[in-house]
């Protein structure tokens, strides 16, 4: 059970350090375009951990434009025995 506690543990830190990843784009200059980062946000379910909005919308490969990128942020331990 202490693995399973600990897993959960580094999954959390994990999702953490990605936001903040995603969240120090907003300081940057040279991408003016991000105007908001979330944690835990009410986003579509199952891809809500952390959530990226851009103004004006980014551009895609296709004719839409990307208004917001959604991330679920997983985290794996294997043991080895």
């Amino acid at each position: 059970m202490a693995t399973s506690v600990l897993a959960n543990w580094h999954g959390h830190d994990y999702q953490a350090r990605y936001f903040w990843i995603e969240a120090s784009r907003l300081k940057n200059p040279q991408q003016d375009f991000v105007v908001e980062v979330s944690y835990e946000a009410d986003g579509p379910k199952a891809f809500d951990d952390v959530i990226t909005r851009y103004n004006p919308p980014r551009r895609s490969t296709g004719p839409d434009r990307i208004q917001a990128d959604y991330y679920q942020i997983k985290f794996h331990v294997t043991t080895s025995r």
